[in-house]
């Protein structure tokens, strides 16, 4: 657990202007501040730690944030590549990164500078979006009835707490594939309520697992998937063309536009059950 407590919500006056006129009313914000993430390595005292990377988040599960980030960008094979993160201040922690694990600091070439918006916005290049999933969705042939894929959306925004409040949030949920709920995750990034979702489930088994998340799926939320091995992704709204390339690709069954009465099938299909 993180040293420190983070506010996630702050109210702030705001002016509502209608065709009644102008009033005054207190608004709840969900809150957006930098994490800066630096690297070092155990038992290398004169090696000075590297920024890793600087990604806008909503304050809370920075450790979750943290390890999913650096899973899915290949920097670690699991949590025992991480001897510890230190809490440098409220918006900074650095990674001890174990001796043992296979990358090394000065192996960084490209800097990450990610935003809320976008998880890819600071690779510099193609083949930087490049990656190899080690858990291999191919694998699985878990099988998910529709009627139950339906209520999912419901149940998400059941446990939604910080969107109820602000609506300034996204979420990305990780259910059984008999529809239980097990881990929820909000950030006002997408790709960020991913990678605490995916840094919180490391130490889970996800061969019956599925993802949803709010709003669209692009690239990176398949791409985070496919590399914890999820074989099913479901999302509130559309898909992007790369998205159902990489899904294509990756053997992930990826849905859209998911609601209570219907939903779109972009990839792999036959893990809905109809």
């Amino acid at each position: 657990m993180d040293k420190y407590t983070p506010l996630s919500i702050i109210e702030h006056e705001i002016s509502i202007v209608s065709d009644m006129g102008r009033a005054i009313n207190v608004e709840s914000l969900s809150v957006e501040e930098p994490l800066e993430i630096r690297l070092s390595q155990e038992n290398e005292a004169s090696q000075k730690s590297v920024q890793f990377t600087i990604t806008m988040r909503t304050p809370g599960d920075d450790n979750d944030l943290i390890m999913g980030l650096l899973y899915c960008e290949s920097i670690i094979e699991g949590p025992e590549d991480i001897r510890k993160i230190l809490f440098i201040d409220r918006n900074v922690r650095e990674v001890v990164l174990a001796k043992t694990c296979h990358f090394h600091i000065k192996d960084i070439k490209n800097r990450l500078l990610s935003t809320s918006s976008c998880g890819i916005c600071g690779k510099s290049n193609l083949e930087a979006m490049a990656f190899e999933s080690k858990r291999l969705a191919w694998a699985s042939r878990k099988k998910i009835k529709s009627e139950l894929l339906l209520k999912m959306p419901a149940l998400m925004k059941s446990v939604q707490n910080q969107f109820v409040i602000t609506g300034g949030v996204h979420a990305a949920a990780l259910f059984t594939i008999g529809g239980e709920l097990k881990l929820l995750k909000e950030d006002v990034g997408r790709h960020n309520a991913m990678d605490k979702l995916v840094g919180s489930a490391l130490h889970i088994d996800v061969k019956d697992k599925l993802v949803l998340v709010s709003g669209r799926t692009s690239y990176e939320l398949v791409q985070k998937t496919a590399m914890v091995g999820i074989a099913i992704l479901a999302s509130i709204g559309p898909a992007s063309s790369m998205a159902v390339e990489i899904a294509i690709s990756e053997g992930i069954t990826l849905v859209g536009f998911l609601k209570s009465n219907r939903f779109n099938i972009y990839s792999h299909p036959e893990r809905i059950i109809t």
